[in-house]
């Protein structure tokens, strides 16, 4: 999270390899949901089936760590919710994917929560 000078906040991810093996085609995705397919669409590719791509890369070598902008929303103080059918006015939980070639999946889940900072945290199980 970083928060910038014209009152929006943007929302990153670290996505780190931690097998031994480089990962081939690297790739994080949110799936369908009303959150992702209304907010985060704005910071990825929406795909046909309604998930949101937001990172695609060549390789990453293990502990690597690459940066990913989720998306950038009005900050606290700042939200302005047009009503109740609003997706940045209510609580609303997404899940990422993390995947890669000879790789196994990686699911967060996370909570978008307009009341609280920062806004959307990852969900620990």
């Amino acid at each position: 999270m970083k928060q910038d000078e014209n009152e929006t906040t943007r929302f990153f991810i670290g996505l780190r390899i931690l097998r031994r093996e480089c990962v081939l085609y690297p790739n994080v995705r949110a799936r369908e949901s009303e959150f992702t397919t209304s907010v985060l669409s704005s910071f990825g590719r929406l795909e046909p089936s309604g998930s949101v791509q937001l990172y695609a890369g060549g390789a990453l070598d293990h502990e690597d760590i690459e940066l990913i902008e989720l998306v950038r929303l009005p900050s606290y103080g700042f939200l302005n919710i047009r009503g109740p059918d609003d997706p940045i006015g209510h609580i609303q939980r997404f899940v990422l994917e993390a995947r890669g070639r000879n790789a196994t999946t990686f699911r967060a889940e996370f909570e978008y929560d307009p009341l609280k900072i920062p806004m959307i945290r990852k969900i620990e199980v």
